[in-house]
């Protein structure tokens, strides 16, 4: 996602999307990158953040790393909603 959207701010629109039940992992880009910001988009919600130019290897490794983490959530949940039901299983 970039900072500078068309139609509003990039910060605005990653609080939003980071306050769903389940939000996605977000890699913030921006042309007009400060450290400031770089805090800020973390504090917002982002997964990472790069500024421009960057270099396309960069970018994917970052997108490898989210899609990793991502999944190790998702297994995460899944086996902790597994451990649950058995253990109410096993209560009643």
């Amino acid at each position: 996602m970039d900072i500078n959207l068309p139609d509003g701010s990039g910060l605005d629109l990653l609080k939003e999307v980071a306050a769903r039940s389940r939000p996605p992992l977000v890699i913030v880009i921006t042309a007009h990158g400060s450290e400031r910001l770089a805090i800020d988009a973390i504090r917002a919600g982002a997964y990472e953040y790069l500024s421009k130019p960057f270099e396309i290897d960069e970018l994917r490794l970052l997108v490898r790393n989210a899609r990793e983490r991502a999944q190790l959530a998702e297994e995460n949940r899944a086996l902790k909603e597994q451990l649950g039901q058995e253990g109410s299983t096993a209560t009643s």
